[in-house]
Order: structure tokens, then sequence, then C-alpha cells
């Protein structure tokens, strides 16, 4: 299974503003840094961590074949399953909505699922995923994301003189309630 970014988000996740708060930056001096390195660096770890995209993207999720009957989307939040595309008899194909439902992230089959060919990437979900716009992700993720990408800020260098600890309450505390539990 693979996942493709066909729309990539509009809007980072944060503003620069926030992330200089949280981190007590008073100058512009690092604005670029922080705005196209640390930033995307943060939200990136973050979005794995939670197993959810941000900001509304469309995506293209890639499997070998129908996963099963019934199979739940590897992120979310879902918004729109837009498309399901398998190939057959080496012809794509788009699958007539009637023929699957969907209910959040799950997917079922309706009348069986068609037969693939044994190809990479035989079935193409296409959907669109994310909270919406920077003001829907909820504020728990807003701040761990201005943690982190102020710690990474912070810590640019690869060694440090002094033990760290992590401070009670932040990054993993503040995504735990947000993190997206799959079951197989």
């Amino acid at each position: 299974m693979t996942i493709t970014v066909v729309t990539a988000p509009t809007q980072p996740a944060i503003t620069l503003r926030l992330v200089k708060q949280q981190a007590s930056i008073d100058t512009d001096d690092d604005d670029e840094l922080i705005y196209g390195t640390l930033m995307p660096a943060a939200l990136a770890h973050t979005e794995a961590w939670l197993g959810k995209r941000l900001i509304t993207q469309v995506v293209d999720i890639s499997y070998d074949d129908f996963p099963s009957r019934c199979f739940r989307l590897p992120i979310g939040p879902v918004q729109s399953v837009d498309s399901i595309t398998y190939t057959t008899a080496s012809v794509p194909t788009v699958l007539a909505t009637s023929e699957y439902e969907v209910k959040e992230d799950v997917i079922r089959e309706l009348n069986g699922w068609p037969s693939v060919d044994d190809i990479f990437d035989a079935v193409v979900v296409r959907a669109t995923v994310g909270y919406g716009a920077q003001a829907n992700v909820p504020g728990n993720v807003r701040a761990a994301l201005a943690i982190l990408t102020g710690h990474l800020y912070d810590h640019r260098e690869l060694v440090v003189e002094q033990a760290l600890q992590e401070v009670p309450l932040s990054y993993s505390a503040l995504l735990g309630p947000s993190q997206r539990h799959v079951f197989a």
C-alpha cells in the first residue's frame, strides 16, 4: 500500500506567529528556516504519529488488490472517498459508487469486489482527507505542533551537552487524545 498526495494542502496547519510565541522567538532572522523547514518537518512527524492528515488534501491510496470485503483507510479523517479505480485486463476502470458504501473511513463492498490484475497498485482509492482549514485542527494538535517546531528550532544540532527530559504534558500527551487507532 502506498499513499500519494494528489492535491497538497493550501495552508500550513499552524502559523509562524504561533510557533514564535510558543518558542519565545523575537527575531525574524530565522523565519525562512522555521516556516520552510522546521514547520513541515514537525507536521510530517505529527501526521505520521497520529495517522491523520491535518489540513484538507486529496490523496491516492494504492493497493495491489482489494484488501478485504470491508476495509479501513490507513489515514483520516476522511472527508470523502472521491473514487475507486481498479485495473482488470490492463484497463483502469472507475468503480461505480453503487458498488460500495463508505462510513467515515471504512469502505465496504455491496456486490463483491471485481477481480483485478496481478500487478502493483491495481486498486487506487482517491480520498479527500484532513480536518479542513487551519482553524479546524484541534487545539491540542496545534499546541503540540508548535511545541515540536520550537523544540526543533532550539535543538538544531545533533549533539547536546546536557541530558534532555521530556516536559510532562507536552508533545505526546497533547497528541494522545487525537491519535488514530487502527485495529485489524
